[in-house]
């Protein structure tokens, strides 16, 4: 954008205030502090219409200080409504990393802003920053898992396709696809709830309360295994309307479609524990563990089982690739879980 050249009259005191304000905050001329003051204005007047906003806050404290966590906790509680998500991250034995996703109106958050950054009695006060490398490279670590699972998933998803093209034709595409949303619609229950208790499990494990940590850890097994069996039998149930929903124009597409998810849909007795065992790894602070996990159960094992069962099976080893593969990877997750027992303490 091209800059405009316009004249500017202005009180004598007014002049030296400008001049004043040029210097202190280290302007090169009188033109660049003025566009700073519009713009200020502008970014202001915008604040206070009330749009709303969403925004991230970012907390580093020392874990041993128990009364922060209890009001970071407190603060949680009472602004439910405009905190969407949170989670916690050890650094080390002293430090944690606290971030909480907020949205909410402007003038709602712009006048905490000034409050926290004046002085004032409140444990939270807003500081100044500096680059942590460290810091940085724990919290990617520690999220290395949900980046193989995005890496992987093209690639599973190829293969699928080409083995599906190979045994099945185009219909084998067209009918994974399809499976492929029903699927996504029912682990959306085990990826939801392992994400929203991660935070729950970061706090207990960071705050030494073990024995809630081994109550979060047995409800949630329980709770699991439960939804996994329900799944199946409410796949089973409405196999027939969901498939017709999106293949029901082509009676043969229909009837292979309706055939692989059947099969399929047994992964979700095994899957949930696998995904919950991955985030409550990565909530433990154990990023490597959690990428593991991760790691064998969308790339390693899936890729094996895709292209071996189909030479014992053919069309039925593909749909029943993914259990085999979860069920190794939940091998995997059992050894994991039993080995890490005594470092947190969760059974």
């Amino acid at each position: 954008m091209g800059l405009k050249r316009f004249g500017v009259s202005l009180d004598e005191s007014l002049l030296e205030s400008l001049d004043l304000f040029v210097v202190n905050n280290g302007f090169t001329n009188r033109s660049q502090a003025i566009r700073f003051l519009v713009e200020k204005n502008i970014a202001e007047t915008k604040w206070l219409c009330n749009h709303v906003v969403a925004g991230t806050i970012i907390i580093m404290y020392d874990q041993s200080k128990k009364d922060i966590s209890v009001k970071i906790e407190e603060i949680q509680q009472a602004y439910q409504q405009v905190i969407l998500s949170s989670s916690q991250y050890y650094l080390n034995s002293n430090f944690c990393l606290h971030i909480a996703t907020v949205t909410g109106e402007c003038i709602g958050g712009f006048f905490p802003i000034f409050y926290f950054a004046r002085k004032n009695s409140s444990l939270l006060k807003l500081g100044k920053t500096k680059f942590d490398g460290a810091v940085l490279l724990k919290t990617c670590t520690n999220g290395s898992s949900e980046l193989m699972t995005n890496l992987s998933s093209s690639l599973v998803n190829s293969l699928y396709n080409l083995q599906l093209m190979k045994y099945a034709g185009e219909n084998g595409v067209a009918a994974y696809g399809a499976i492929m949303y029903v699927n996504f619609i029912f682990i959306s229950i085990f990826l939801g709830y392992s994400v929203g208790s991660a935070p729950i499990v970061s706090y207990h494990y960071g705050a030494g309360n073990r024995d809630e940590l081994k109550n979060m850890f047995k409800k949630s097994t329980s709770l699991i295994a439960i939804w996994g069996i329900l799944l199946v039998l409410l796949a089973h149930a409405i196999a027939g309307p969901l498939t017709k929903i999106f293949v029901g124009y082509d009676t043969e597409l229909f009837a292979l479609t309706k055939h692989g998810f059947l099969i399929y849909s047994f992964t979700y007795l095994i899957n949930g524990f696998n995904i919950y065992g991955s985030s409550f790894f990565t909530a433990l602070n154990n990023g490597l563990i959690s990428a593991l996990i991760s790691f064998l159960r969308t790339l390693v094992f899936q890729l094996s089982a895709v292209m071996l069962l189909p030479l014992i099976l053919g069309l039925d080893g593909i749909w029943g690739a993914i259990i085999v593969a979860e069920a190794i990877t939940l091998c995997m997750t059992l050894f994991f879980v039993f080995s890490q027992r005594k470092k947190y303490g969760y059974l």
